[in-house]
């Protein structure tokens, strides 16, 4: 069991952001402490939400509070993911620093929620620099096409181009999600870590619900922490990703809580496959 810090939106109804990632870690056998950086009656998918940010100075209260008991201390890994406010990322970057210099085993997993390429940037451009701060100091990084587009100002079209692009971060594992895949009605999730690559290709839904990002980067980190094994991680990640997507095609929300025993992946189907140099 590793203990987690886990940062991002989190909505009271529906499973995006802290609401699928905490669940989906502690499924796992996580200890995790959640807290959200923007608190939301839904997603907005659904609607305007009602709608609160965390102050960025009460967010660093909140931090503060868990170090000075020791909890930050203790943490092995930390897991962000979408700010609401530019000046978050400093604050998480202050706590990294701190939680580094007690424990510099800590694991940090940045998932740079960006945007996609169907709605473009979804963040005011000072979220997106602050976003890239972190980016840089994590290790491992799980951006989307679009959102590894903009970290690196590099195309991400074809799957060479994507490894290319995820290579030039040179962070130790980057997950690239909805990588580009030529067999038909199928996607691929690639992993890079430094010169060598794997993809994992799973079967391609249309009609999904929200979160599945989150839900991603939370299976990815929560099967590593496990495993201490990337490839591992990418294809019990990718199983019970495209498990829980597929149960979810046509609904208003991912259908995590039916669909939890997905979640271990015990028998992964899609493993991962080494690309060539």
């Amino acid at each position: 069991m590793a203990q987690i810090l886990c940062l991002s939106s989190q909505v009271a109804k529906g499973h995006v952001g802290n609401s699928a990632g905490v669940f989906t870690l502690q499924r796992l056998g996580h200890d995790v402490m959640a807290v959200p950086t923007t608190f939301l009656s839904h997603h907005p998918g659904h609607g305007k939400p009602a709608a609160r940010t965390a102050d960025p100075a009460f967010l660093e209260e909140i931090l503060l509070s868990l170090e000075s008991r020791g909890w930050l201390a203790n943490c092995d890994a930390v897991l962000t993911g979408y700010l609401a406010h530019a000046e978050q990322a400093d604050v998480i970057a202050r706590a990294l620093g701190r939680m580094r210099k007690a424990n510099p085993a800590l694991l940090y997993l940045c998932d740079p929620i960006l945007g996609d390429e169907d709605t473009g940037l979804y963040v005011p451009d000072a979220i997106a620099t602050a976003m890239k701060q972190l980016a840089d100091k994590a290790d491992i990084l799980t951006p989307n096409p679009f959102e590894l587009d903009h970290l690196t100002g590099r195309t991400a079209a074809t799957l060479e181009e994507t490894r290319a692009a995820a290579q030039a971060l040179t962070r130790s594992h980057v997950l690239a999600t909805s990588a580009p895949c030529e067999e038909t009605g199928k996607t691929s999730t690639l992993l890079v870590s430094g010169p060598r690559a794997w993809r994992a290709v799973t079967p391609l839904h249309e009609n999904v619900p929200k979160g599945t990002g989150d839900l991603m980067s939370a299976l990815f980190l929560g099967h590593y922490l496990r495993e201490r094994s990337g490839t591992k991680a990418l294809a019990r990640a990718s199983h019970a990703a495209a498990r829980i997507i597929g149960e979810s095609e046509g609904a208003d929300e991912l259908l995590l809580i039916e669909n939890q025993q997905a979640l271990l992946a015990e028998h992964p189907a899609y493993p991962a496959e080494e690309l060539k140099p």
